[in-house]
Protein backbone atom coordinates (compact mmCIF):
# COMPACT_ATOMS: atom_id res chain seq x y z
CA UNK A 1 0.00 0.00 0.00
CA UNK A 2 1.48 3.14 -1.20
CA UNK A 3 2.30 5.75 1.28
CA UNK A 4 -0.23 9.18 1.82
CA UNK A 5 2.42 11.28 0.69
CA UNK A 6 3.78 9.12 -2.47
CA UNK A 7 1.43 10.99 -5.81
CA UNK A 8 -0.87 8.30 -7.42
CA UNK A 9 -0.20 7.57 -10.63
CA UNK A 10 -1.83 9.97 -13.14
CA UNK A 11 -1.67 12.89 -10.07
CA UNK A 12 0.06 16.44 -10.86
CA UNK A 13 3.47 17.29 -9.75
CA UNK A 14 4.12 19.44 -7.01
CA UNK A 15 6.21 22.79 -8.35
CA UNK A 16 9.79 21.91 -6.50
CA UNK A 17 8.93 18.27 -8.58
CA UNK A 18 8.78 20.39 -11.86
CA UNK A 19 11.82 22.54 -11.64
CA UNK A 20 13.91 18.77 -10.57
CA UNK A 21 11.92 17.47 -13.80
CA UNK A 22 13.01 20.02 -16.47
CA UNK A 23 15.25 18.89 -19.29
CA UNK A 24 19.32 19.78 -19.36
CA UNK A 25 18.18 20.98 -22.99
CA UNK A 26 16.53 24.04 -22.36
CA UNK A 27 20.13 25.11 -20.24
CA UNK A 28 22.32 24.56 -23.61
CA UNK A 29 20.16 26.57 -25.52
CA UNK A 30 20.40 29.29 -23.63
CA UNK A 31 24.10 29.03 -23.43
CA UNK A 32 24.02 28.62 -26.89
CA UNK A 33 21.67 31.96 -27.29
CA UNK A 34 24.19 33.77 -25.62
CA UNK A 35 27.00 32.64 -27.31
CA UNK A 36 25.60 33.56 -30.71
CA UNK A 37 25.08 36.94 -29.20
CA UNK A 38 28.64 37.39 -28.27
CA UNK A 39 29.78 36.50 -31.73
CA UNK A 40 27.78 38.61 -33.66
CA UNK A 41 28.43 41.54 -30.98
CA UNK A 42 32.43 40.78 -31.65
CA UNK A 43 32.05 40.57 -35.61
CA UNK A 44 30.28 43.99 -35.61
CA UNK A 45 32.73 45.79 -33.20
CA UNK A 46 35.39 44.04 -35.79
CA UNK A 47 34.01 45.66 -38.78
CA UNK A 48 33.52 49.04 -37.55
CA UNK A 49 37.15 48.67 -36.05
CA UNK A 50 38.09 47.69 -39.69
CA UNK A 51 36.04 50.68 -41.26
CA UNK A 52 37.73 52.79 -38.81
CA UNK A 53 41.20 51.77 -39.65
CA UNK A 54 40.79 51.67 -43.12
CA UNK A 55 38.56 54.92 -43.35
CA UNK A 56 37.01 53.70 -46.64
CA UNK A 57 33.72 55.63 -47.94
CA UNK A 58 32.54 56.33 -51.37
CA UNK A 59 31.74 59.36 -50.47
CA UNK A 60 34.34 60.83 -48.45
CA UNK A 61 37.75 60.75 -48.70
CA UNK A 62 40.23 58.42 -46.43
CA UNK A 63 39.76 58.25 -42.61
CA UNK A 64 39.70 62.14 -42.50
CA UNK A 65 35.93 62.65 -44.32
CA UNK A 66 34.73 59.36 -42.77
CA UNK A 67 35.48 61.39 -39.51
CA UNK A 68 34.39 64.41 -40.44
CA UNK A 69 30.94 62.47 -41.30
CA UNK A 70 30.78 60.59 -37.89
CA UNK A 71 31.70 63.58 -36.00
CA UNK A 72 29.50 66.41 -38.18
CA UNK A 73 25.87 66.58 -36.76
CA UNK A 74 23.83 65.44 -39.68
CA UNK A 75 25.31 63.73 -42.78
CA UNK A 76 28.29 66.05 -44.22
CA UNK A 77 28.31 66.62 -47.92
CA UNK A 78 31.99 66.80 -49.15
CA UNK A 79 33.20 69.38 -51.53
CA UNK A 80 33.09 68.25 -55.35
CA UNK A 81 35.84 68.10 -57.76
CA UNK A 82 37.48 70.30 -60.15
CA UNK A 83 36.14 67.25 -62.56
CA UNK A 84 32.71 67.10 -60.72
CA UNK A 85 32.13 70.60 -60.96
CA UNK A 86 32.62 70.27 -64.90
CA UNK A 87 29.87 67.82 -64.97
CA UNK A 88 27.63 69.61 -63.00
CA UNK A 89 28.19 72.82 -64.75
CA UNK A 90 27.71 71.00 -68.28
CA UNK A 91 24.51 69.36 -67.50
CA UNK A 92 23.50 72.56 -66.39
CA UNK A 93 24.11 74.36 -69.39
CA UNK A 94 21.94 71.74 -71.50
CA UNK A 95 24.64 68.69 -72.06
CA UNK A 96 23.53 65.43 -72.08
CA UNK A 97 24.38 63.63 -68.82
CA UNK A 98 24.89 60.32 -70.77
CA UNK A 99 27.26 61.80 -73.20
CA UNK A 100 30.77 59.78 -72.30
CA UNK A 101 32.46 63.79 -73.41
CA UNK A 102 30.49 65.27 -70.80
CA UNK A 103 33.48 66.02 -68.98
CA UNK A 104 34.94 68.46 -71.99
CA UNK A 105 30.87 70.06 -72.52
CA UNK A 106 30.25 73.01 -72.98
CA UNK A 107 32.39 73.19 -75.95
CA UNK A 108 34.21 76.86 -75.96
CA UNK A 109 33.68 79.52 -78.28
CA UNK A 110 35.21 80.01 -81.68
CA UNK A 111 33.51 83.25 -82.58
CA UNK A 112 30.82 85.54 -82.60
CA UNK A 113 27.96 87.31 -84.17
CA UNK A 114 26.94 90.54 -82.49
CA UNK A 115 25.61 88.72 -79.32
CA UNK A 116 25.45 85.68 -80.58
CA UNK A 117 27.63 82.64 -79.24
CA UNK A 118 29.51 80.47 -81.83
CA UNK A 119 31.07 77.21 -79.93
CA UNK A 120 33.68 75.06 -81.05
CA UNK A 121 31.55 72.60 -83.12
CA UNK A 122 34.35 69.86 -82.51
CA UNK A 123 35.53 68.98 -78.98
CA UNK A 124 39.43 70.75 -78.74
CA UNK A 125 40.80 67.55 -78.01
CA UNK A 126 39.58 65.93 -81.35
CA UNK A 127 40.59 69.39 -83.45
CA UNK A 128 43.36 69.41 -86.49
CA UNK A 129 42.88 72.95 -87.43
CA UNK A 130 40.63 75.82 -87.89
CA UNK A 131 40.31 78.03 -90.79
CA UNK A 132 37.96 81.21 -91.33
CA UNK A 133 37.20 81.94 -94.88
CA UNK A 134 34.89 83.44 -97.08
CA UNK A 135 31.33 81.49 -97.68
CA UNK A 136 30.69 80.62 -101.21
CA UNK A 137 27.51 83.09 -101.15
CA UNK A 138 27.53 86.99 -100.04
CA UNK A 139 24.52 86.23 -97.81
CA UNK A 140 27.15 85.08 -95.01
CA UNK A 141 27.92 87.23 -92.52
CA UNK A 142 30.96 88.32 -91.06
CA UNK A 143 31.86 86.50 -88.15
CA UNK A 144 34.05 88.21 -85.04
CA UNK A 145 37.15 85.46 -84.73
CA UNK A 146 38.06 84.77 -80.88
CA UNK A 147 40.85 82.76 -81.74
CA UNK A 148 44.61 84.09 -82.70
CA UNK A 149 44.89 84.52 -86.26
CA UNK A 150 48.40 83.74 -87.60
CA UNK A 151 50.27 84.07 -90.85
CA UNK A 152 49.13 81.31 -93.70
CA UNK A 153 52.20 81.12 -95.37
CA UNK A 154 54.05 80.12 -91.91
CA UNK A 155 51.09 77.83 -90.86
CA UNK A 156 51.69 76.03 -94.51
CA UNK A 157 55.03 75.06 -93.71
CA UNK A 158 54.73 74.16 -90.73
CA UNK A 159 51.62 72.26 -91.02
CA UNK A 160 49.80 73.70 -88.13
CA UNK A 161 49.01 75.92 -85.79
CA UNK A 162 50.59 76.10 -81.91
CA UNK A 163 48.16 74.05 -79.78
CA UNK A 164 47.84 73.90 -75.97
CA UNK A 165 47.21 70.35 -74.38
CA UNK A 166 43.41 69.73 -74.81
CA UNK A 167 43.03 69.13 -71.11
CA UNK A 168 44.30 72.62 -70.45
CA UNK A 169 41.47 73.85 -72.32
CA UNK A 170 38.40 76.02 -70.98
CA UNK A 171 35.33 75.41 -71.50
CA UNK A 172 31.60 77.09 -71.85
CA UNK A 173 30.95 81.08 -72.61
CA UNK A 174 34.74 81.47 -73.07
CA UNK A 175 36.95 81.88 -76.16
CA UNK A 176 38.96 78.05 -77.18
CA UNK A 177 42.51 79.01 -76.10
CA UNK A 178 43.99 78.29 -80.25
CA UNK A 179 45.17 79.57 -83.24
CA UNK A 180 43.75 79.75 -86.70
CA UNK A 181 43.96 80.95 -90.63
CA UNK A 182 42.32 83.08 -91.89
CA UNK A 183 42.20 83.04 -95.89
CA UNK A 184 40.90 84.55 -98.99
CA UNK A 185 39.74 82.58 -101.78
CA UNK A 186 39.95 84.04 -104.88
CA UNK A 187 36.23 81.25 -105.87
CA UNK A 188 34.22 82.83 -103.45
CA UNK A 189 31.95 85.84 -102.93
CA UNK A 190 31.65 86.22 -99.35
CA UNK A 191 33.47 88.77 -97.22
CA UNK A 192 36.04 88.11 -94.93
CA UNK A 193 35.31 85.23 -92.25
CA UNK A 194 31.69 84.90 -93.50
CA UNK A 195 32.59 80.84 -92.68
CA UNK A 196 34.58 78.85 -90.69
CA UNK A 197 36.06 75.14 -91.22
CA UNK A 198 36.39 73.55 -88.69
CA UNK A 199 39.12 70.30 -88.84
CA UNK A 200 38.38 66.87 -87.45
CA UNK A 201 38.98 63.05 -88.93
CA UNK A 202 36.00 61.70 -90.62
CA UNK A 203 33.23 60.71 -88.07
CA UNK A 204 34.34 62.92 -85.55
CA UNK A 205 31.41 63.81 -83.07
CA UNK A 206 29.84 67.45 -83.98
CA UNK A 207 27.90 69.38 -81.53
CA UNK A 208 25.76 72.23 -81.80
CA UNK A 209 27.33 76.03 -82.78
CA UNK A 210 24.85 77.45 -81.25
CA UNK A 211 21.71 77.20 -78.67
CA UNK A 212 18.56 77.21 -80.72
CA UNK A 213 16.33 75.14 -82.78
CA UNK A 214 16.58 73.18 -85.63
CA UNK A 215 14.11 74.69 -88.27
CA UNK A 216 15.39 73.01 -91.50
CA UNK A 217 17.23 69.97 -92.87
CA UNK A 218 18.33 70.07 -96.77
CA UNK A 219 20.60 67.51 -98.67
CA UNK A 220 22.48 69.19 -101.42
CA UNK A 221 25.06 68.41 -103.88
CA UNK A 222 28.57 69.28 -102.74
CA UNK A 223 29.93 70.42 -105.60
CA UNK A 224 28.37 68.47 -107.68
CA UNK A 225 30.48 65.42 -106.55
CA UNK A 226 29.00 64.18 -103.20
CA UNK A 227 25.72 64.47 -101.41
CA UNK A 228 25.71 66.44 -98.50
CA UNK A 229 23.35 67.79 -95.38
CA UNK A 230 22.67 71.57 -94.48
CA UNK A 231 21.39 71.83 -90.91
CA UNK A 232 19.71 75.14 -89.91
CA UNK A 233 19.59 76.38 -86.81
CA UNK A 234 18.07 79.33 -85.50
CA UNK A 235 18.40 81.11 -82.04
CA UNK A 236 14.97 82.12 -79.96
CA UNK A 237 16.76 85.71 -79.55
CA UNK A 238 17.50 86.36 -83.09
CA UNK A 239 15.02 85.52 -86.37
CA UNK A 240 16.95 87.60 -88.49
CA UNK A 241 19.67 85.21 -88.65
CA UNK A 242 20.37 81.25 -90.04
CA UNK A 243 23.19 79.60 -88.61
CA UNK A 244 24.13 76.42 -91.09
CA UNK A 245 26.46 73.11 -90.22
CA UNK A 246 27.95 71.29 -93.42
CA UNK A 247 29.83 68.76 -94.19
CA UNK A 248 27.85 65.73 -92.00
CA UNK A 249 26.72 62.49 -91.96
CA UNK A 250 24.87 60.52 -89.46
CA UNK A 251 22.57 63.27 -88.31
CA UNK A 252 21.56 62.71 -85.12
CA UNK A 253 19.03 65.81 -84.35
CA UNK A 254 15.58 66.35 -87.08
CA UNK A 255 13.68 69.56 -87.78
CA UNK A 256 12.22 70.96 -84.15
CA UNK A 257 14.91 69.64 -81.98
CA UNK A 258 16.55 72.15 -79.40
CA UNK A 259 19.81 72.01 -79.28
CA UNK A 260 22.29 73.70 -76.59
CA UNK A 261 25.54 75.59 -77.99
CA UNK A 262 28.75 73.27 -77.50
CA UNK A 263 26.22 70.66 -75.69
CA UNK A 264 24.03 68.82 -78.27
CA UNK A 265 25.29 65.98 -80.58
CA UNK A 266 23.91 66.96 -84.21
CA UNK A 267 25.52 64.78 -86.66
CA UNK A 268 29.49 62.97 -87.36
CA UNK A 269 31.87 64.33 -89.56
CA UNK A 270 32.12 63.11 -93.69
CA UNK A 271 34.49 61.56 -95.26
CA UNK A 272 35.29 63.57 -98.44
CA UNK A 273 39.28 63.79 -98.20
CA UNK A 274 38.74 60.79 -100.74
CA UNK A 275 36.84 62.94 -103.33
CA UNK A 276 37.04 66.97 -102.51
CA UNK A 277 40.46 68.34 -102.14
CA UNK A 278 39.94 70.70 -98.89
CA UNK A 279 41.99 73.77 -98.71
CA UNK A 280 41.88 73.27 -94.86
CA UNK A 281 44.70 70.17 -96.01
CA UNK A 282 47.51 73.08 -96.47
CA UNK A 283 47.13 73.39 -92.96
CA UNK A 284 46.74 70.16 -91.31
CA UNK A 285 50.06 67.47 -91.01
CA UNK A 286 49.72 64.91 -93.69
CA UNK A 287 48.59 62.58 -94.59
CA UNK A 288 45.26 64.09 -92.57
CA UNK A 289 43.02 65.14 -95.94
CA UNK A 290 41.25 68.08 -94.39
CA UNK A 291 37.68 66.69 -93.33
CA UNK A 292 36.37 69.41 -91.24
CA UNK A 293 32.59 70.46 -90.04
CA UNK A 294 31.64 74.12 -91.95
CA UNK A 295 29.76 76.97 -89.44
CA UNK A 296 28.16 80.01 -91.05
CA UNK A 297 25.78 82.67 -90.25
CA UNK A 298 23.15 84.09 -92.80
CA UNK A 299 21.47 87.05 -93.24
CA UNK A 300 17.72 85.97 -92.81
CA UNK A 301 15.87 89.05 -94.09
CA UNK A 302 17.55 89.03 -97.67
CA UNK A 303 15.02 88.54 -100.02
CA UNK A 304 16.60 86.78 -102.20
CA UNK A 305 18.04 84.02 -98.87
CA UNK A 306 16.67 80.94 -99.65
CA UNK A 307 18.00 79.47 -96.86
CA UNK A 308 14.83 79.38 -94.98
CA UNK A 309 12.22 78.77 -97.69
CA UNK A 310 10.77 75.09 -96.14
CA UNK A 311 11.80 75.72 -92.32
CA UNK A 312 9.68 75.61 -89.40
CA UNK A 313 8.74 79.15 -88.23
CA UNK A 314 9.27 79.45 -85.06
CA UNK A 315 9.06 82.84 -84.32
CA UNK A 316 4.91 82.50 -85.01
CA UNK A 317 5.25 85.35 -88.51
CA UNK A 318 7.58 87.20 -87.07
CA UNK A 319 10.74 86.35 -88.57
CA UNK A 320 11.98 85.19 -92.25
CA UNK A 321 10.80 81.43 -92.43
CA UNK A 322 9.05 80.67 -95.75
CA UNK A 323 6.82 77.48 -95.06
CA UNK A 324 5.40 76.95 -98.56
CA UNK A 325 8.42 74.50 -99.45
CA UNK A 326 8.81 70.70 -97.84
CA UNK A 327 11.07 71.11 -94.91
CA UNK A 328 13.46 68.42 -96.12
CA UNK A 329 14.27 68.08 -99.28
CA UNK A 330 15.98 64.32 -100.48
Amino acid sequence: MKSAEEPLPGSAVSPPERKAARPRRKRRVLIVTVVSIALVALLGMGAWLGYLILGFDSEAEGFTGWLAEATMPGKQVPAPTPEEIRIMDAIEAGADPSDPDISSLPTPLIATYGDLLIHCPILPRDLTEIEFHQASYDTALSMTPLLTIVDTDETMERHGTNHIPWEDQPYGNVPLIAEAVSTWRLDSVGDENTSVDVGAVAGTVVYAPITGTVVKIKTYSLYGLLDDYEIHIQSPDHPELDVIVLHIDNLMIKVGDEVIGGCTRIALVRDMGYIIDSNLMNFTMPPDPGNHCHVQVNDATREDYPGLVGALDIFDGRGYARPEAPAVEE
